[in-house]
């Protein structure tokens, strides 16, 4: 992403589970778009941790969405 200038405004992440192939996805949207690894691994954590039900898995898969180019200018958040 960073080599194209692009962001991600969405986080996701893809679960397979080991004997029985089941396949579930789960997405959020971002507070605002970032190239930042730590900002997207928090968000995949986040999601693996309400999603996953401590099932042997296969396969775990993490997506950057809605992405965009990379402004520079900055919008900061008005409330923290």
């Amino acid at each position: 992403m960073r080599a194209e200038g692009l962001v991600a405004g969405e986080v996701a992440i893809k679960l397979r589970y080991g004997v029985t192939w089941e396949t579930i996805t789960r997405q959020q949207r971002l507070g605002s778009s970032t190239d930042d690894a730590s900002v997207l691994a928090a968000g995949a954590a986040a999601l693996m941790r309400k999603a996953w039900n401590r099932r042997p898995i296969r396969l775990i898969g993490l997506r950057a969405a809605r992405l965009e180019p990379k402004s520079e200018s900055v919008q900061l958040p008005l409330l923290h």
